[in-house]
């Protein structure tokens, strides 16, 4: 049995991806995302594997370069469970995927997901705990909207805990 968050911080000021570094998870979006948000007190973490090859080196090296991102590396289950519990928003950049465990993971964590396009069996849209962008400029809106709406956050996090419970 998960835990539900109490108390979790209305305010968005941690947001993480988890994924492997390829043409498909679009790691560099989550980079360039973290580099629009450099004048916000929000940090960008990441977390996952990469092959050791110039456009994977390079993307660390823009990850050091931005000063609110983060990259972890491969971290235990149960560490990105405890990162995702502390988390404002979890972003999924992938082209597409089926149903991402990663997706359960946040929600059952009260952390709302922010999708480039999957979102399976709509579940995102149709339960409101989340929103599924169409382009860059949507997903850099929707996390503007969120930093100035903190209640709508909020809200979207207190449904992803129903949700989630209700369903896994």
């Amino acid at each position: 049995e998960v835990p539900i968050v109490k108390n979790k911080n209305d305010s968005l000021n941690l947001i993480v991806w988890i994924g492997k570094f390829n043409s498909n998870k679009r790691p560099e979006m989550f980079i360039k995302l973290a580099n629009k948000f450099t004048h916000q007190n929000i940090k960008f973490v990441m977390m996952g594997g990469y092959k050791k090859n110039s456009s994977n080196l390079s993307l660390l090296r823009k990850i050091k370069d931005t000063e609110n991102c983060i990259f972890l590396g491969r971290i235990p289950f149960d560490k990105s469970n405890s990162l995702l519990s502390k988390a404002s928003l979890y972003i999924n950049t992938s082209l597409n995927e089926g149903f991402p465990n990663t997706f359960i993971q946040s929600w059952l964590r009260q952390t709302p997901v922010i999708s480039m396009g999957v979102d399976p069996d709509q579940l995102i849209v149709k339960n409101d705990i989340g929103f599924v962008c169409n382009s860059f400029d949507d997903l850099f809106n929707k996390i503007c909207f969120l930093t100035e709406n903190p209640s709508s956050l909020k809200h979207m996090s207190e449904r992803a805990a129903v949700f989630s419970q209700n369903r896994f």
